[in-house]
């Protein structure tokens, strides 16, 4: 049986895999926060995972203007799961919003990052009018902890870290 170190470390390996491997199944997580108006969840993509002999950070990209933003200065979670092998991780922590220097090169020029209007709009067409201004933003979750759920035809496991310490234990799945 993998020891709950070794169960830790390829966790952040298959984090750190979704950040560089397009087709990687964590690459594309739902990330969920809360409001006053309920629970929401989104797919996001995974830009890149910093901290990893630290506390572990997930960056994300997004507009500063769009209604989540609001609802990331609160806790979220997020949820990668792999079909295939039949995993999944869930990552709880605390977001910021960072507003870079520069913005990294973003893919179309930064088009979706330049809309007039903030991204959720009513529009009368599908094509969005750009402007000069770059309203790009990076959201950075700093993990508290992480929990691991593998699906198995001879008996599931599952495990929960501090990622603040690494230090883990077994669940009952």
């Amino acid at each position: 049986m993998e020891s709950l170190d070794a169960l830790y470390e390829r966790m952040l390996g298959l984090l750190h895999r979704a950040v560089v491997d397009r087709k990687s199944p964590f690459r594309t997580p739902v990330v969920c926060t809360t409001s006053d108006a309920g629970a929401h969840g989104r797919v996001m993509v995974l830009r890149a995972l910093r901290g990893l002999r630290e506390v572990p950070t997930l960056v994300f990209h997004t507009d500063a203007r769009t209604p989540k933003t609001s609802q990331l200065t609160r806790d979220a979670e997020v949820v990668f799961w792999d079909s295939r092998k039949r995993i999944q991780v869930r990552a709880r922590g605390s977001a910021a919003l960072v507003h870079p220097e520069a913005p990294p090169d973003l893919p179309g020029e930064g088009r979706d990052y330049r809309t007039l209007v903030a991204p959720g709009t009513p529009a009368e067409s599908p094509d969005a009018k750009l402007g000069e201004a770059v309203h790009f933003v990076e959201l950075h979750l700093t993990l508290r902890s992480l929990e691991w759920l593998a699906l198995r035809r001879e008996g599931h496991r599952r495990a929960r870290f501090d990622a603040t310490t690494r230090v883990g234990e077994w669940l009952v799945p």
